[in-house]
């Protein structure tokens, strides 16, 4: 929404990803001296407001409303989501949408309507039902520079990609240029959202100080409760930042996705990175994502590296427990389960259950470019069937440092059809790239293989310095074992341990 006699805003970022990292394509809005200028004096008037005492307003928006009328009951409801953009909101405010009717458009809340931790402003459906924002070929909802908002109870629906679509359905989005500015407080709960070009649910930061070097910028303390994201071409669920190798801090703090879906998002053939992905934390220090699911995405990415169902990368604190993912794929490789990317820190994957998805059950993977990653979990999860075209059960590579897999079970069938030979699947793969990983510790996991899969494969031991095995249980079904170990392939678990000092 605008201020009287503002321009409507029209910031949304849009990217191409690059292996796994995030490179913003459309210049950020201040770009120049002057707008920096602007954007650092309307941030700190943001942070440092005293909220409004006046009395809250609720306005009615109903398909046989009138946008002549006041607009604050229901005899006297709106008619169209253009009139909402129109009010300038104050902390408290409610925007009631009719149950079952369809509200053309995008709804946009700007910087002007901001609301607050206690005076939240808030957008939900009523009188039974929920209210369908129908956003055509382009965005659903757009939240801008603004914290202290809620979305509940809705559906928010795009004509698809294919009917050319290019936007996100519902979109947080900063780009004050302002080093660690967050807009607090964001809340969606019980929303689908569907048919976008984009991203379904998307969370952003953007902003570039005076010598162009990348400003974090975000949300903070953000809520996804019940959140059921399908059909969207490039992501379900996704948070970004202002990407460098060198930056300090992240960009979002406190992020919970909770009971969320995220299916049938294809991914975007040509598009110059990796798409399809289901659920994916990226610039977030402190998050969670936890009893969701993610399958059937990825299929037509066809960006060398694919997309992963649930994962994250470039954050910190991340946990990731209790949550599902199945069936996801790729057109060229990836397309697993879970996985850790390039630049995460200090994150647990636990009690996690991946099958039948093409790619790894449950990666760690650093990639080049990416800020340290290290001290990683990979604790009491289960992979079945998964790397059924590429990858394995637990996968490592890249570089990282510390990572630990612990008290997990993998099982893993036979190679899928068409599958490259020599390109998984395997129970435990430390990948042949040319890095280094350190104190990479396997204990306590339990690795069953089929028609001869390999239990273990480690192409550079000599790579590998604090790689250790201990307390592990291979099964093999009585089909003969496989443990490739350098040069080395061995035939029995006894014979490598007794060669290589590892413990079962």
């Amino acid at each position: 929404m605008r201020a009287r006699g503002a321009a409507p805003h029209a910031a949304l970022a849009t990217w191409a990803r690059a292996d796994h990292t995030l490179i913003p394509v459309d210049r950020p809005r201040h770009g120049s001296s002057l707008g920096r200028a602007l954007a650092a004096a309307f941030a700190v008037a943001v942070l440092v407001a005293t909220p409004q005492s006046g009395a809250a307003t609720t306005y009615f928006v109903r398909a046989a409303g009138d946008d002549a009328a006041a607009g604050n009951s229901r005899a006297t409801a709106w008619r169209s989501l253009a009139r909402v953009n129109e009010v300038d909101l104050e902390p408290g405010d409610r925007i009631l949408l009719e149950g079952r009717a369809t509200f053309d458009g995008r709804l946009v809340i700007g910087p002007e309507d901001a609301g607050t931790r206690r005076r939240p402003v808030t957008v939900r459906s009523f009188g039974g039902g929920r209210a369908t924002i129908e956003g055509g070929t382009g965005g659903g909802v757009l939240v801008y520079n603004a914290g202290g908002v809620i979305l509940s109870g809705l559906i928010v629906a795009g004509a698809g990609r294919d009917a050319g679509n290019r936007g996100d359905g519902i979109s947080f989005y900063s780009d004050v240029a302002v080093p660690g500015t967050r807009f607090d407080y964001a809340r969606v709960s019980n929303v689908e959202v569907s048919g976008f070009g984009g991203v379904g649910l998307v969370l952003g930061g953007y902003a570039t100080d005076a010598l162009g070097r990348p400003v974090k910028t975000g949300f903070s303390d953000v809520r996804f409760v019940r959140v059921n994201a399908h059909d969207n071409a490039d992501a379900g669920i996704l948070t970004y930042g202002s990407f460098a190798s060198n930056a300090v801090g992240w960009a979002h703090a406190n992020v919970k996705v909770v009971h969320c879906a995220s299916h049938a998002n294809p991914g975007i053939p040509g598009k110059g990175g990796n798409s399809g992905n289901g659920i994916v934390l990226v610039d977030v220090d402190g998050g969670l994502i936890v009893r969701s699911r993610a399958w059937d995405n990825g299929w037509r990415n066809d960006f060398p590296s694919g997309p992963i169902g649930i994962w994250t990368w470039d954050a910190n604190r991340v946990v990731i427990g209790n949550n599902e993912a199945w069936g996801n794929r790729s057109g060229t490789r990836d397309g697993g389960g879970f996985g850790f990317d390039g630049g995460a820190t200090n994150c647990v994957l636990r009690h996690n259950t991946s099958h039948d998805n093409v790619g790894s059950g449950f990666l760690v993977y650093q990639f080049a470019g990416a800020r340290p990653m290290r001290d990683n979990q990979v604790l009491d999860n289960v992979s079945v069937n998964d790397g059924r075209t590429n990858g394995g059960g637990l996968v490592v590579g890249g570089g990282a440092v510390r990572t630990r897999f612990a008290g997990n079970r993998i099982e893993v069938g036979p190679r899928g059809p068409g599958a490259p030979v020599g390109d998984g699947p395997f129970g435990i793969h430390v990948v042949r790239d040319g890095t280094t990983n350190v104190d990479t510790t396997l204990e306590g996991n339990m690795i069953t293989t089929q028609d001869g899969v390999p239990l273990i494969v480690v192409p550079e031991p000599a790579r590998q310095p604090g790689l250790l095995f201990t307390g592990n249980v291979y099964d093999t079904g009585g089909a003969p074992v496989s443990i490739v170990w350098g040069a080395e392939t061995y035939s029995s678990v006894e014979a490598w341990s007794a060669a290589t000092g590892q413990g079962p």
